[in-house]
């Protein structure tokens, strides 16, 4: 294989497993409104957020929403949540 080939296959690879993290703000296939899912980059890009179905994860969305980082929330934070999602 030449140089560029491996150079391009490289970035194939890194391309192909590019993902986001994104908060759903309506129901799709893949979950309901509020709930934090990891997604393609093109599928965050081109479909979500424009049609204003989902905001990206991050720290000022999380608070725009009132919602918390389940990436961040301690055990006892995760207990609480899950209490008052089920009363």
């Amino acid at each position: 294989m030449l140089r560029s080939q491996v150079a391009t296959a490289a970035v194939l690879r890194n391309r192909q497993k590019h993902t986001v993290r994104v908060i759903l703000t309506s129901n799709v296939r893949q979950g309901e409104a509020g709930e934090v899912l990891t997604v393609k980059a093109g599928y965050a890009r081109n479909f979500l957020i424009p049609k204003k179905m989902a905001l990206y994860a991050i720290a000022s969305n999380f608070e725009r929403l009132n919602l918390t980082d389940p990436a961040i929330e301690t055990a006892e934070q995760r207990s609480e949540r899950l209490e008052k999602e089920a009363a």
